[in-house]
């Protein structure tokens, strides 16, 4: 379970500090509805223009609350193109992204196998260690955007 946890702490990161920048500026919010898919088939009548823009925020937030955070790609994009920041490299923790799949949805059972995923302590700290680096290096990022 911790190898799972060590995935969720990196999401709620990436949840908690993509709201915390977002929604602190406008240009973070024009650049998030310009470059997000999910907002471009979005269409109202000039009228309604009003009654859209009270509800900005508020799709705004409900987009951040639905994301799926270990999908780093698109995350990488959404940060990038919102923020204009480097975004840090992520092979190592996407390639064990299975394991935690494993984990979390199949009770630690590989997919397709009867076998069972066996979590050695130094691969537990190589994660973490991978995690932390890549957490600090996304910090530091948003550091320089204040």
């Amino acid at each position: 379970m911790l190898f799972a946890n060590i995935y969720s702490a990196m999401e709620v990161f990436l949840q908690d500090i993509l709201g915390m920048f977002l929604m602190k500026k406008q240009e973070y919010k024009e650049a998030f509805l310009l470059s997000n898919k999910d907002f471009s088939d979005y269409k109202f009548h000039f009228n309604e223009i009003y009654q859209k823009l009270k509800e900005v925020d508020y799709r705004l937030k409900n987009s951040i609350d639905n994301m799926i955070y270990h999908k780093l790609d698109k995350i990488q994009s959404i940060f990038e193109s919102t923020f204009g920041i480097k975004f840090p490299d992520y092979k190592y923790i996407n390639e064990n992204l299975k394991v935690r799949h494993d984990i979390v949805h199949r009770n630690g059972a590989k997919k397709g196998e009867k076998e069972w995923q066996v979590i050695e302590t130094e691969k537990l700290y190589e994660l973490i260690d991978h995690m932390d680096l890549f957490v600090y290096s996304l910090f530091k990022e948003f550091e320089q955007l204040n």
